[in-house]
Order: C-alpha cells, then structure tokens, then sequence
C-alpha cells in the first residue's frame, strides 16, 4: 500500500482559484503555477491548470529546452544541466524561477522533489504553495523506513525487515543475514538472491536512489517471491476534508515500472472463498503458526496447479461439444439445400456414438478419455481409472461463440470462430512472471563484448584496454528509467577497447566494450 498525493483547486477569494492550504494561512488566490516537472507529468497539471484560468511555469534541463511541457507552458526557465541532481533536484533554483517569476505556488507532479520534505519546508518559509501534503506527512509516509516504522508502532503487519538509522554496509549486510536471502534493497528495487550478490546491489540501490530522490538511506525487506501491487488513494485537506477513492491493482510492471493500473482491483480480491477456505483449513494457520510470510512461505500448499487429469477432462468436453456443435451446423447447411435427401421433408434424423473413446495428449503424454453421452450437454468421463461428472455449453453472444466445459470446480472457456472447414479456438493463458529480474549483463555483441540492451546513460566503466575479465565480470554500469543496469561480460577474454565514458548516451544494441580472446 503506497501514499499518492493529489492537488486541487476549489474556487475562492474574489473571483479566483485557491488551493486547499495544509498551513493555517488564510486562503488566497492563485494566478500562477511552477510545475518543478517536466515531460506528460508537466502537461497533464498544464492542460488543467489552463481550465482553471491559471498560468504555468516550466523548468527545464539542457536536453529538455525543445520538450513539451515547455511550449505548452506560459512561462519557462532553464534549470541546468542534464542530470536531475543539478536541474530537477535543485530545490533553491526552484524556489528562485518560483520567486522570479511571480509563481504563487508550485506542484511538484510524482517523482523529483513530490517526496522531499525539507523542499516542501523551504516553500512554506519562502510564503509559495506546496501543491501537495505538509512536510510532516512527507516524513511519516513518504520515507519508507519511518512510515514502516510508524505502521510496525501501530501493530500493523510489516514485511519483516530493517529500517533503522544505522546505515554502514556492515550493519547493513549483517541484517540482511538476520532477515534470511534473498532479500529486497530499497529505495530502488535491489534483489540480492545470496550474500555473495549483496554489496553490489547496495551500492547500486544507493546511487539509484541519491539520482532519483537525493537520499540514500537504505531498508533491507524480505523479498517476496509472488507480490501483488494494491495501492489506496485517500486525499485529505487541511479542513479535515478526506475522501477515500479506493483501490488499484499496480501488480503489471515492467522493470519496476508500472505498466497497467486497474481500479478496481478485481482480480483476486473479493473472489479468494476457494483459497481462504484452504488457508484456514491448513495445519500451520490451525494452530497459530502465521506470520506476514505465510502466504509465500506456504505459496504451492495454497495454489495447487490445476490436476492433469481435470484438464485433459476440460479438453474432452470442450471437444465433444464442438463436435456436436458442428454436426448440427451441417445438418441446418443440408436441410438449406433443396437438391439435398435432408431436405425439410426427408425428416433428418443425426445420430452419434452414446459411448466412445477420445484419444488426447496431455503435458507430453498419450491418454484416452472415455466418454458417456448423458444428453443435455451432460457426459460422464474416465480417464486413470477415475470417473468425473462434465458439463459444457456452447453461447452465441452478439456473433462471438463462446465454448465453455466444467470438471467440479475447474471451468475451462475458450470463442469458437468457424472459418470454413476450419475452426480455430482462442483462450486466454496464464504465463509466470519472473520471480525476478533477469540479468541483463550477458549481452554478447557480434563482434565479441557488451552491448546496451537498451537505450540510456553509461554512469560507470569497470574495466580498462588490456584488461583480463572472467565470465559474469562486470564491464559498465547503465542508467535506464531511473534504475541502473549491470553490463557483465558472457565469456572470458581481453578488454580491445572502451567504446563509451561516464555520462554519455547510448542507444539499444550500441557496442559498450569489445573483448577479444585471451592469447593461450
């Protein structure tokens, strides 16, 4: 669960559009707004600041000067250079555009400084709006060590972990040890699987973390295998105006990067009897064994695959019913025809087997299904010397057959689409994320090397021409989406050359390091 801040504007004073304050001020206009963002973050405050008859500053870094958000703006102000630390992360250059310009209040969008509680100070002493929640809410929810902190205080059930004020590597590493690998570094998202993977990923979860949010302070989680990303809205102002917009479902992400936000979060939430019931009926629930990792811990106990056998019987009947779906197809088509013997007066009569034997390959293996016909699109089906009772069905749904067979609690749906004397099925498939991030570093180039498996930053060179590297040795450290990536050498051999240096821009599949085999 993760706190998203929302800003507003509600009409007040003379005539004109006023924030909801978090300080006591009195409620005053707001004419002009300084979004310290930029990119579609910038233009989605812009677009509604311009309903609202509000004007708009834009900041900007160097390769951002042609960007969007700055023509969209009425105003723009460069910041600096290309990285956030010397442009976005400039909190007193944003309050001096802010000062300059006669913005009365600024919006920080998510991201930059939506979570820096000493910029969010600095504006209430400098008299301009923070368009989000006061610094003290910052710090108690927008760290996530001191809002662990305060919810472990409340009794509420933490993923176990570390969150102290202690931050050497050796504390640290010797927590990690105590909470049990593999374990989640944050801020940034580290995975250290064993011990020996642990210092590489701290270093790297703190230098993604000071680019991004300027603060390395570390927390060491458990990490969970099977996690789902349910995140509650509640936007609050300071008349004790609170309103509560429920959940979203953030679980499908790419490289830690959200890709769909459902709300609400249906899937899984208020359709688990089948799973509580198994929960509370397991021996370790039963006798008081439970801890925030039960769910993990017991993962395979709780969500058994699906029996072979009830697939293969699905199978089966999803068969027989098409089967018997196509039979009567061709018995309207022949009754249609009037050169036909089944024309309507030759009183077509369409028999089939009652008992009959499907032959099916289920998971690389060869089996045969009994099948009974019931009638009422009922069967009774054997298979491995056990006997099932199946149903299925075939709907017709504004054009779109859908095809549905059931084995107790198991229910198998795929559409039907008839293509001539061709029938092709569609079905929607479950397929395993990752447990984990997949290394990116063994990127053989064609030539022998590295190369970038997509576009960024190079931040850092490891190795050196005429250096003798290992197979998984790491040659360059990549910045991409705010996270960094290790580029590790496929095979051993012999550093030829260093095509790129710290801080330049590369585009996916750019040769990074070439190597050459080592001489014998």
């Amino acid at each position: 669960m993760s706190m998203r801040r929302g800003w507003r504007f509600l009409r007040g004073g003379v005539g004109g559009w006023c924030r909801l304050q978090h300080s006591s001020a009195a409620c005053r206009p707001i004419n002009k707004l300084l979004i310290a963002n930029r990119g579609e973050i910038a233009c989605r405050v812009m677009r509604t600041a311009r309903r609202l008859g509000v004007k708009t500053v834009a900041v900007y870094s160097d390769p951002d000067r042609n960007s969007m958000h700055v023509a969209m703006a009425d105003e723009a102000y460069r910041l600096g250079p290309a990285a956030s630390q010397e442009s976005y992360l400039r909190g007193d250059k944003i309050l001096e555009v802010a000062m300059s310009s006669g913005a009365q209040a600024v919006h920080p969008g998510y991201g930059f400084l939506s979570e820096n509680a000493e910029f969010a100070d600095e504006c209430l002493k400098a008299g301009v709006v923070f368009v989000g929640p006061p610094a003290s809410a910052i710090r108690d929810m927008g760290i996530k060590s001191t809002s662990k902190a305060i919810m472990s205080e409340a009794s509420v059930p933490v993923v176990g972990g570390y969150h102290g004020e202690e931050q050497t590597d050796e504390r640290l590493a010797a927590e990690a040890h105590r909470i049990g690998f593999p374990v989640m570094i944050k801020a940034g998202m580290r995975i250290a699987m064993k011990p020996e993977e642990f210092q590489e990923q701290l270093e790297s979860a703190r230098r993604e973390a000071m680019k991004s949010f300027g603060d390395d302070v570390m927390l060491i989680e458990k990490f969970v295998e099977r996690p789902r990303h349910v995140e509650v809205q509640v936007f609050g102002d300071h008349h004790g105006n609170y309103v509560y917009l429920f959940e979203r479902d953030c679980s499908v992400q790419r490289r830690h990067q959200k890709i769909i936000e459902e709300a609400p979060a249906i899937v899984g939430l208020n359709t688990n009897v089948d799973f509580l019931l198994t929960l509370a009926t397991h021996p370790s629930f039963q006798a008081g064994d439970v801890s925030t990792d039960f769910i993990p811990d017991h993962y395979d106990e709780l969500f058994p695959p699906l029996a072979a056998s009830k697939k293969l019987l699905c199978q089966a009947a999803l068969a027989q019913v098409l089967e018997e779906e196509q039979e009567g197809v061709r018995a309207v088509a022949a009754s249609q025809d009037p050169t036909s013997p089944f024309g309507p007066s030759a009183s077509p009569r369409i028999n089939h087997t009652l008992i009959r034997t499907l032959p099916f390959t289920c998971e690389g293996k060869e089996e045969e299904v009994r099948v009974e016909y019931l009638g009422d699109s009922k069967y009774r089906m054997s298979v491995g010397g056990e006997s099932f009772a199946v149903s299925g069905s075939l709907v017709c749904d504004n054009g779109v057959r859908h095809l549905s067979a059931s084995v107790g609690d198991s229910v198998s749906r795929v559409n039907v689409v008839l293509d001539g004397r061709d029938i092709h099925l569609f079905t929607q498939v479950s397929v395993p994320a990752p447990k984990f991030e997949s290394e990116l570093g063994h990127v053989a180039g064609a030539s022998g090397g590295a190369v970038a498996p997509m576009p960024g930053v190079v931040e850092k060179v490891f190795v050196s021409a005429g250096q003798t590297v290992e197979a998984g040795d790491p040659l360059v450290v990549m910045i991409a989406m705010k996270m960094e990536y290790v580029i590790k050498a496929s095979s051993p051999g012999v550093v030829e050359k260093v095509l790129f240096e710290p801080g330049q821009s590369v585009a996916r599949n750019t040769p990074l390091v070439k190597l050459k085999e080592a001489e014998e």
